[in-house]
Order: C-alpha cells, then sequence, then structure tokens
C-alpha cells in the first residue's frame, strides 16, 4: 500500500498470473529448494498434502525477488527441507509485513496443525511477534519436511522467503530496526527543524513542509511494518484503513507546500486552481473511503491518490522550471531524486534489480536525500529573503533619507518657531511675577521659582493693598510645561480683576471658583491656590487655601502649620471656603509654597516632605531672609542626589520687619 510504489504499480503486472520466479535460500550452507504456483482460491492445503493434487509447482532459483502484484487468486510456495545442522527450531520469514492471511501446513503433521499470520489478524496472534510475518519450525537432525505456504491477499504479492535460526532470525531484525531508527530520526529531526523556523518566521510554507515529511514518516513507518508492535497491530481492521488518511494527508501537506514553495498562485494560476481541487477532492474522498469502502477498494484508492500527487507535483515543477521559478530547480532534484529511490525499490519489488543494501533501503534513502535538500532549499531561502529585505530596506533607506532630510528642515523651521513662542512665554510668565527680592515698609520678601521645564505651572503675586496692608497669592496648575503656564495665564487674568474689589480672602476663593466652573468648565481647570493678607497694624494675617498643602508661619524656632480652608478651585460651584486668623509680630516670617517643594524625591523614591522641610527652615531661621530661598534650594538639590526635578518648584518667604518710613 506504499504510495511511492504506487508510481510505477504497473510494473508489478507486467509479471501476469503463473509467472515463475526463481528462488535460493541457505539453511546452515545448504541450499533449499523453493517452488512458487498460483492456482484458484478453491484448492486447499488439505487437497495439496493428502489428496495429492499438484497445483504446478515451478521450480525456482533463489536469488531473485518474488512479486505478483494485484491478484484475486491464491499463491502457493512449497519449502522441501533437509535439516543437516544440529539446531533444532528455526524461523521462517517470508519478508512482507502486508499480506492479508498466510497459512503454513506441514507435509509430516496433521491437518489441525497449520498456522496462520497476515495483517488481517491481531498482532497477538501471529505466531512470530515480529514485524515481519513468520512461523516457527522445529527439525530433528537429518530430518526432511516439505512446508507448503498458502497467501490469500488483496495488497500486492511479494515476498523473499528466508530461513534463520532464531538466534540468527532476531539478530537480523535488530540491525534492521537500528537502520530504519536512524532514517525515522533523521526525518524527525527535519520536521522539528522546520517546524521551529515556522515559528520563528510565522511563513507557512514551513509548516506545510513540517506536516508534509511528518505524514511521510508515518506513511515509511507503516510501510515497513513498525507500527504493528507499538501501535494498532491488535486492531487489523482500523489499521489497513488507515492507509488512505495517510496517504491523503501526504498529498493534502504535499500540494499544499508546493503551491507555498513554487508560489504557484502568483505565477501559475492554472496549476494552482487545479492543486487546489485535487486538495479537496482528497480532503472529502479520504474520509468517504475510510469509512465506507472495502479494504481491496481502499488498497487501490489510496495508490490513485498516490499518483495522481505524484504525477501533479511533477507537472507543477516542470511548469515552475517553464516560468523560470528559481526555486523550481532545486525542487526537481529533490523530487528527481526521491523517485530515483522509488523506481529503484520498486524494481526491486517485481525482481528486476538484485537484493542488496541500496536497492532495500532506495526508498528511505530517497525520501531522506529529498527531505534533506528541501530542508537545505528552505533554509537558503531565509538567507535569500533577508537578502531581497537588506536591498529593498537600502533602496527605501535613500528614499528615507531624502524624506527625512526633508522632513527634519520641516520641523526644525517650526521647532524654532515653537521655540521662540516658548522662550516668549517665558519672558511674559517671568515679567509677571514678583522679582526675586523686594522690601517693603513693613515686610521683607525673597522667593524661589524654578520651573521644571521652560514654563511652569506656577504663578504668584505680592502687592500692598494700602499702607499697612499687603496681599500674597500662590497658584499651583494642573500638569507641567506650556498647558500650565497656559492655565497660570488664565489665573492671573481673573485674579487680577479681583484682588483690589475684594477684601477678604475667602471672598477671592469664593469669586474664582465661581468664575473657573462658569467659564472654563469645558477645559476642566481645576488648581489649589493660598491667599495671605498681612494686616500690619492689627499685627495679624487672614489665610484662605483653596486644597493647597499645609503653609508655614514661623515665629522663632517654633513654626505653625497653616492648613487649608476650603476644596481645590474647579471642582465644584457649591464649595464654601472659610478664612483663618493668625497672629503675625517683627520678626515672624510667613513660608508659602507649592506642592513640588515637598514632593521632590531621592534615588529610593522617598518624598522630602513637610516634616523635612520644617526641620530644614528651623535651621535657617538664623540665616538673613534673602539667604534662605537659596539654601533651601541646595538643600533640595542634596537630597535628589541628581534626580530629575519632577515638579515645579516656587517657595516665598515674607519676614515681618521693623516699621520704616515710607
Amino acid at each position: 500500500m506504499n504510495w511511492k510504489f504506487a508510481i510505477l504499480v504497473g510494473f508489478t503486472f507486467c509479471l501476469g498470473l503463473g509467472a515463475e520466479n526463481h528462488m535460493t535460500e541457505v539453511l546452515e550452507g545448504k541450499p533449499l529448494e523453493v517452488q512458487i504456483a498460483i492456482t484458484q482460491p478453491n484448492l486447499s492445503s488439505q487437497s495439496i498434502i493428502y489428496e495429492n493434487m499438484d497445483p504446478g509447482f515451478s521450480r525456482s532459483i533463489m536469488d531473485r525477488y518474488a512479486s505478483y502484484g494485484y491478484t484475486k487468486q491464491t499463491v502457493w510456495i512449497k519449502l522441501d527441507i533437509v535439516n543437516d545442522s544440529k539446531d533444532k527450531e528455526f524461523i521462517v520469514n517470508l519478508g512482507n509485513s502486508h499480506i492479508d492471511r498466510i497459512e503454513m501446513s506441514r507435509k509430516s503433521q496433521s491437518k489441525d496443525q497449520s498456522q496462520i499470520g497476515g495483517d488481517l489478524l491481531a498482532f497477538k496472534d501471529w505466531p512470530v511477534k515480529e514485524y515481519r510475518i513468520a512461523f516457527p519450525i522445529k527439525m530433528n537432525e537429518g530430518e526432511r519436511d516439505t512446508f507448503f505456504f498458502r497467501i490469500d491477499t488483496t495488497s500486492t504479492v511479494n515476498f523473499y522467503a528466508t530461513i534463520h535460526t532464531p538466534e540468527k532470525f532476531y539478530q537480523s531484525f535488530s540491525s534492521t530496526k537500528l537502520l530504519l531508527g536512524f532514517f525515522y530520526g533523521a526525518i524527525s529531526i527535519m520536521v522539528l527543524y522546520n517546524f521551529i523556523i515556522y515559528l520563528m518566521l510565522w511563513d507557512r510554507t514551513y509548516l506545510y513542509y513540517s506536516l508534509a515529511i511528518f505524514s511521510n514518516l508515518l506513511l515509511q513507518i507503516y510501510l515497513n511494518g513498525m507500527d504493528y508492535p507499538y501501535f494498532l497491530g491488535n486492531h487489523p481492521e482500523l489499521r489497513n484503513r488507515l492507509s488512505i488518511l495517510i496517504v491523503g494527508s501526504s498529498c493534502v501537506f504535499g500540494v499544499q507546500f508546493a503551491r507555498h514553495y513554487l508560489q504557484t498562485k502568483n505565477s501559475m494560476s492554472l496549476m494552482d486552481r487545479y492543486m487546489v481541487m485535487l486538495r479537496n477532492t482528497v480532503l472529502v474522498a479520504a474520509p468517504l473511503i475510510f469509512y465506507l469502502a472495502e479494504i481491496r477498494h481502499l488498497i487501490v484508492s489510496s495508490n490513485i491518490v498516490a499518483q495522481l500527487f505524484s504525477i501533479s507535483i511533477l507537472a507543477i515543477i516542470i511548469r515552475g522550471m517553464m516560468s523560470r521559478n528559481k526555486d523550481a530547480k532545486l525542487y526537481l532534484l529533490a523530487w528527481s531524486l526521491l523517485l530515483v529511490g522509488i523506481v529503484t525499490w520498486t524494481l526491486l519489488e517485481i525482481g528486476v534489480v538484485p537484493y542488496n543494501f541500496f536497492t532495500v533501503y532506495s526508498n528511505q534513502l530517497g525520501s531522506i536525500i529529498e527531505a534533506s535538500i528541501l530542508s537545505l532549499a528552505l533554509a537558503e531561502r531565509i538567507n535569500t529573503l533577508k537578502q531581497e529585505k537588506q536591498e529593498l530596506q537600502a533602496a527605501a533607506l535613500v528614499d528615507l533619507e531624502e524624506k527625512v532630510q526633508e522632513r527634519t528642515s520641516a520641523l526644525n523651521l517650526s521647532l524654532d518657531t515653537i521655540r521662540k513662542d516658548i522662550y516668549m512665554a517665558k519672558r511674559i510668565q517671568e515679567d509677571s511675577i514678583p522679582t526675586k527680592t523686594i522690601q517693603y515698609p513693613h515686610v521683607n520678601f525673597s522667593r524661589l521659582y524654578e520651573p521644571m521645564s521652560i514654563v511652569g505651572g506656577d504663578y504668584f503675586d505680592i502687592f500692598q493693598r494700602e499702607k499697612k496692608k499687603y496681599r500674597v497669592f500662590l497658584a499651583d496648575a494642573t500638569g507641567h510645561g506650556v498647558q500650565a503656564a497656559l492655565i497660570t495665564m488664565a489665573i492671573r487674568s481673573e485674579y487680577e480683576g479681583l484682588k483690589y474689589k475684594i477684601s477678604s480672602p475667602n471672598e477671592i476663593l469664593h469669586e474664582l471658583n465661581e468664575i473657573f466652573i462658569k467659564d472654563y468648565y469645558s477645559l476642566h481647570i481645576i488648581f489649589s491656590c493660598v491667599v495671605a493678607d498681612i494686616l500690619i497694624s492689627h499685627d495679624e494675617i487672614q489665610f484662605a487655601s483653596a486644597g493647597h498643602p499645609d503653609q508655614l508661619l514661623a515665629a522663632g524656632h517654633t513654626i505653625k502649620r497653616l492648613p487649608r480652608t476650603g476644596r481645590i478651585i474647579g471642582l465644584s460651584k457649591d464649595s464654601k471656603y472659610t478664612k483663618s486668623k493668625f497672629h503675625y509680630s517683627t520678626g515672624d516670617r510667613l513660608y508659602l509654597f507649592s506642592d513640588g517643594i515637598v514632593e521632590q524625591k531621592n534615588k529610593e523614591e522617598q518624598s522630602y516632605g513637610e516634616d523635612r522641610l520644617i526641620e530644614s527652615l528651623k535651621f535657617m531661621h538664623e540665616y538673613p531672609l534673602v539667604d534662605v530661598p537659596g539654601k533651601l534650594h541646595e538643600s533640595l538639590n542634596l537630597y535628589r542626589d541628581r534626580r530629575e526635578q519632577e515638579d515645579d518648584l516656587t517657595f516665598l518667604a515674607m519676614e515681618r520687619i521693623e516699621e520704616q518710613d515710607d
């Protein structure tokens, strides 16, 4: 049932029914006489042995391999054996795994002592538990006897009868199994190798090739009979039917590999449609034949599928060469060597070539050479694809470089414009905030202002409302950079319209919240801020905070926290804001700052924190106010230890001083 053998299966019919085949065998150095006859199935071994009916045996020479193709008639083998050795136990091996039924009878034994073997029997019932059909016999020294083998089968009739002692029989099978094991291992490595390449490249050509040679591996195991002892040997009906599925899978995956490898869809559309039709036909027909056909028809169907597949692959390769497909050359070489192996094996089957290592294993040698060449071709294809990809990339790179230069020039022009705009925004923002140090008649002012980027999201303002009244405002917009800077411009604009006409700090926060809820709702602007009114005549600070961190008021080395008095601006129109009052006398210092001061982190992701800030400010109390922002900046940099700044830094320091003349 070998699909490769099916390519030249017609050769077996050239022998014809009743053809002679000559064979020779040696038992312990003595030649055996092998005779063959073909009769109608109604002739039994009892008729030959006990009624002396002659089916027409012909004497044979033993150097030839006997094959009779497909025949419905019965094939008889007659062996006249004389045991001139001292051994008493022997095994007769017919060298075939796929004969349906063989009955061995012995002239010197009774009718009910015949032995039966064949692939229609469960493996557990075979006379000898090996993958070839064989029979054990016992003969005394000097004994002569005649053995008859009746063969009835739906597969091809071919055999190579040998007789060994049990020890030599099993030794020969061990060597054969080792050799076949090398073959199966080599094919398995190629299956795994190409499947790994498929997983790397996701190119279905490698997947179909892996499946095709895996199907071929299963077919070789089936044809060699190596599956009998390990798989379905005890289920002969199922095992025989599986042949059509194995041949069908070889055909389907082989067709898919050929289509993808030769890219027939693009270069040979007509052949591609034919191959798709063949694939689909096999996909539908194989399961139907598996379930419905008789074994005899199933075998013929397997051979037809194999022949169609082989001829189709050869045709598509030739068509590919005519289309100057460079991949077709290696494919033709690999397929030709495979066909040489198949032809050699087929010629051995029909007795044309001698029985030796190369002819016996020509099928396997052809398969492994074909698989090796195509695996190398697929590996080379990777290099070719890489080279083509590199050439395309090089060409694309030249074009890309030109486009990049054009885009870079345009981008640089745009960046220059943006950079100029940002630096203009920086100048505007710097001009909108108080200078670094200001001295009023009653208050000294010093500050630290360092945006995280060119522009920042913090805004502050200090001005003298009346002779002994000062107002300080600090806002921290969400976000950083240009977006936050634009928000500060909106905050500044709205605050400027309120700071003179509203006297209470909490009322300013209330109005700001109403404005940003009403006029900026679609922009979802939110920010925290504080307003502190310094009332010199009352020695008092009136303070209101909208979601801002606790601010600090230092009296000597004692530092008091000024907590928030309402929610962040822009969250809810129902937000309520209150004000707090704190004593503020000469020498006291008010510290207002954004959350960037306390949220600076070190390498261990630990924040600077309010407690560390309070301790630092206590230590700096003896420094002049003008030096405090610089000392705090040094402390923050030392804490960050070259870590990038993560937020805008704003720190305002205001110290009550002795009243001076205006």
